[in-house]
């Protein structure tokens, strides 16, 4: 004996599950060249290391959806040209950014010197109370530091900045340290309002 669900008795799944938030997420990455932006990015969307990269032309874009609790976190990754020939390209990809990674070559004094130039650009574009992180990139190469971790992170508590510059330190050629940067800023995405 077959029995028939009436259109109002059978189940409807979609009535007792929810759709996932969305929140969409634009952060920059922003330094020098040659600082290891690109490096840092390739190893985090795929958790590989390259250690010969061409510079970037303009900007390259990356997507990575991360899901954190009933939350979906569209990080929408730019990465931006450090040649200052390139700079006239990049004010359109500041709309609308949420955050900026400010990378800088712990073995380039002169990288982490440029750091104050590119925040001051950020600012200017996108307006304060962004959120901005400093990233000393190259840890991997300590024999050859020129810039201290101390000297960093006091340089980013003295920027007049709220909220106030985040700090870490990675190689490019490991995941673990890469990772723990964009975790920290898809946390961060969870406080903003979902899209509509």
């Amino acid at each position: 004996m077959a029995v028939r669900l009436s259109s109002d008795a059978r189940p409807d799944a979609d009535q007792n599950v929810s759709k996932p938030r969305k929140v969409t997420y634009k952060t920059l990455i922003m330094g020098d060249s040659s600082v290891g932006k690109t490096s840092v990015l390739t190893q985090y969307m795929c958790n590989n290391f390259e250690s010969a990269t061409r510079s970037t032309i303009g900007v390259d874009y990356m997507r990575k959806d991360i899901v954190i609790g009933d939350t979906v976190v569209m990080l929408q990754l730019w990465d931006t040209a450090g040649q200052e020939r390139f700079q006239s390209l990049t004010p359109q990809f500041y709309r609308a950014a949420d955050a900026c990674i400010l990378v800088y070559d712990i073995c380039n004094a002169q990288s982490f010197e440029s750091l104050g130039a590119w925040l001051r650009d950020f600012e200017a574009q996108c307006g304060d109370g962004k959120v901005c992180i400093v990233l000393g990139n190259k840890r991997d190469l300590e024999d050859r530091r020129q810039v201290t971790r101390a000297a960093a992170v006091q340089w980013c508590e003295q920027q007049p900045k709220d909220p106030k510059l985040q700090y870490f330190e990675t190689s490019a050629k490991d995941h673990k340290s890469v990772n723990d940067v964009f975790a920290f800023i898809a946390q961060l995405a969870l406080n903003k309002p979902a899209a509509p």
